[in-house]
């Protein structure tokens, strides 16, 4: 797990270095992602996903095709821009959550 960790640190560093943003979530247990509405099989619950705002002119679109341009999959949402490893729904992270998460 630790080295899937480190490629989404890279990856986030990467897309970081690229543009403004600050991060608002990092990893949440499962108590956290409940009270944030979190999806059941959220990659947060193992530290593989981020959520950005854009800071200093950044904007949503260039956090997205920078994420993505890094290697994550972005998603923008109403407030933030979420950014993890792997796309939604794969039945391999969803046993890795079941797994390891909080």
């Amino acid at each position: 797990m630790y080295q899937l960790e480190a490629i989404f640190q890279t990856r986030l560093d990467r897309t970081l270095q690229r543009v403004s943003a600050r991060v608002t979530s990092r990893r949440r247990t499962r108590a956290q992602n409940a009270a944030v509405g979190g999806a059941a099989y959220s990659q947060h619950l193992i530290a593989l996903a981020a959520d950005l705002v854009p800071v200093a002119g950044s904007s949503y679109a260039t956090i997205a095709a920078a994420a993505r341009s890094a290697g994550l999959v972005p998603v923008i949402e109403s407030d933030h821009v979420h950014v993890q490893l792997f796309p939604a729904g794969l039945p391999f992270v969803a046993r890795l959550i079941d797994l390891l998460a909080a």
